[in-house]
């Protein structure tokens, strides 16, 4: 396909998945922010995390951030320790990553206020290095010098501002989301030409043409195009 069909292919795409349809039906802002915290922690991009996560915060109630708000006063995950959660990531990276987002939302009220200090206080960091400051070490989220596209990073920027439009943040450095679906797609229709030398460039140069292609507003048609290409 020429550069023009793909442009054409990418705003005809259906976007919605399980997991951005599970995330949106939440109405407080605050709950979508726990929820798409955690679907995208866990996410890599394969077949069946989403049953799996959905299944998982259906046991938190109604309201998430309700209770992540009182999960330090009973820490239910801490006594599981390095048992796996799901995949690489432990019960210990879960504990740390509710306790994190229960000092967040106490502290500031919302992820995205927090989020937002974070980038005004470190104005030359790149959204996924804000958000590495945001939930912390220790929590199964990449770390700033991590050696990867920080597609989980990227991803839950791409739901919070592009897919459900609840945050209001910059994002003109931001990544497309990356993973190996997402790469193989963009060999497959010649969106890349040739194997790069690290994972991150692969984030880097779609990211690039994805603002070539699609400018600023709308750069996240390009994941759009290559998440659901089959």
């Amino acid at each position: 396909m020429t550069k023009k069909d793909l442009i054409q292919k990418a705003y005809g795409v259906d976007s919605d998945s399980e997991m951005s349809l599970f995330i949106s039906s939440f109405q407080d802002v605050v709950d979508v922010e726990v929820v798409a915290t955690l679907c995208a922690w866990a996410s890599n991009g394969v077949q069946g995390e989403e049953s799996t996560m959905i299944r998982f915060i259906e046991t938190f109630g109604e309201s998430p951030a309700s209770f992540v708000l009182d999960y330090d006063a009973h820490r239910t995950f801490r006594r599981r320790g390095i048992e796996t959660f799901y995949g690489m990531l432990t019960y210990r990276h879960l504990d740390l990553l509710l306790m994190s987002l229960s000092s967040t939302l106490t502290q500031w009220g919302s992820v995205q206020r927090c989020y937002q200090a974070i980038a005004h206080e470190r104005h030359d960091a790149q959204p996924h290095e804000v958000l590495a400051y945001t939930f912390g070490a220790g929590t199964g989220f990449p770390t700033r010098s991590s050696k990867c596209t920080f597609y989980r990073y990227a991803l839950l920027l791409y739901w919070l501002t592009y897919k459900l439009r609840v945050w209001d943040v910059d994002t003109s450095r931001a990544f497309i989301p990356c993973n190996d679906h997402v790469i193989d797609a963009a060999s497959e229709l010649g969106i890349i030409r040739r194997r790069l030398k690290t994972p991150l460039n692969y984030a880097v140069v779609l990211s690039d043409t994805a603002r070539d292609w699609f400018g600023d507003k709308d750069f996240y048609k390009m994941y759009e195009l290559l998440a659901f290409y089959e």
